[in-house]
């Protein structure tokens, strides 16, 4: 979800921690203060993980019953259950995009993409309840997993994903490579996934003969246009942003340290 905006004036000239912090003499940490960082870090990151789960939870669960009904068709990559839930999904992915866009335009409501996950946490977590390993994983895991709709696969990855360790990028990749030999993947699944997309002739050739009708012709362009402008916005945002960072850059390479203690110390002298 996204940050929350300061609207306040006095929040405005509110001090950042990096200000507070600034020029404060640097102390000497014992073996007790660093254990007692140590535990509050921990506590810290515990907290805010639960916060966090908990939150996608309830509003997973709130899509899961109220948009789909409570149907795990809807999250199925089935092709004919997905054709018989289809009036379900269109619903969920017309309140995702209305998410989306109050997102865009600095309203406090999460991305498209953290509204699929939640609901998708939810079906799987009823998918594969009472498994303590499915429960034991991080969100970032369970994600990986909703490429492999079936029950009995999920938790074949599971034990790999357990036994080998695996990150969370090891386990996309672990993923990919059971989805690969089960089913070829959907041109619907490179436009969601772009980097996937290979070069060679062999393979766009392969990925356009799937297009066999107009409708799914005007489908690809319509998410392929929506896909390349959202990297589009994307790619000037970040240039924004670079460039700022490169302004403060080139502006602390530009201080004269030397200058500034000169002042420092002419204006600490004390008058006989």
């Amino acid at each position: 979800m996204n940050e929350e905006k300061i609207t306040d004036d006095e929040d405005k000239n509110t001090l950042s921690v990096s200000e507070l912090v600034e020029d404060q003499p640097t102390v000497p940490v014992t073996p007790d203060e660093k254990e007692l960082i140590e535990e509050t870090l921990k506590s810290i990151g515990q907290i805010y993980k639960e916060g966090f789960v908990s939150t996608m939870l309830i509003i997973g669960e709130m899509l899961f019953t109220k948009i789909y009904g409570g149907d795990q068709n809807c999250v199925t990559p089935d092709k004919i259950a997905k054709k018989k839930t289809k009036p379900k999904r269109l619903l969920f992915e017309q309140l995702a995009d209305k998410s989306d866009d109050l997102f865009n335009n600095g309203e406090n409501m999460p991305r498209k993409t953290w509204l699929y996950n939640a609901v998708h946490i939810v079906a799987d977590q009823k998918l594969l309840a009472g498994s303590s390993d499915y429960e034991n994983l991080s969100i970032s895991h369970r994600i990986a997993l909703f490429p492999l709709g079936d029950k009995e696969k999920k938790l074949a990855a599971i034990q790999e994903i357990k036994s080998h360790k695996m990150s969370v990028r090891k386990a996309r990749e672990h993923v990919s490579s059971v989805m690969s030999v089960t089913r070829p993947q959907s041109i619907s699944y490179y436009i969601s996934n772009p980097d996937e997309i290979k070069f060679e002739d062999s393979f766009i050739n392969k990925q356009i003969e799937t297009v066999t009708s107009n409708k799914k012709k005007k489908s690809v362009i319509k998410g392929c246009e929506k896909k390349i402008k959202i990297i589009e916005e994307q790619i000037i945002k970040n240039q924004e942003t670079l460039k700022k960072l490169q302004a403060l850059l080139g502006h602390v390479k530009d201080t004269d340290l030397s200058t500034k203690k000169r002042r420092k110390t002419k204006r600490g002298k004390t008058t006989k």
